[in-house]
């Protein structure tokens, strides 16, 4: 029982150290490209930012791991998993279309280009 605790515990430290890392490091960046960018620029990358963020977020959400961790796979988990992914995929597709529609509603004609990865 012991040494379930002490790999608990050691697994939350290096988990919120990693996290902390991660934080501080895109604190020093978001500090960094404030100085450097105009306003209209750096409110151009928050906003893109956003975008990013979401898609991540589904991506980490570790739907790989957990189907390879699990010893007894059945075709319903599997099916569950595959059709989850793909409803995210279609949702995240779904944002990107959405992106010229957002242009017009913030009266950002330049928000388009870096959010869908295309020029002009």
């Amino acid at each position: 029982m012991k040494d379930i605790n002490e790999r608990t515990i050691k697994g939350f430290f290096w988990t919120g150290s990693g996290k902390a890392t991660e934080l501080g490091i895109t604190w020093i960046i978001s500090i960094v490209l404030a100085r450097l960018l105009s306003p209209a620029d750096y409110g151009l990358m928050a906003i893109t930012s956003i975008f990013i963020y979401f898609i991540n977020y589904f991506n980490e959400l570790s739907i790989g791991h957990a189907i390879i961790q699990k010893e007894d796979i059945d075709e319903a988990y599997l099916s569950s998993a595959f059709w989850f992914i793909l409803t995210m995929s279609m949702v995240s597709y779904g944002v990107w279309c959405w992106v010229p529609s957002l242009k017009v509603c913030l009266s950002l004609s330049y928000i388009s280009s870096p959010v869908r990865g295309s020029r002009g």
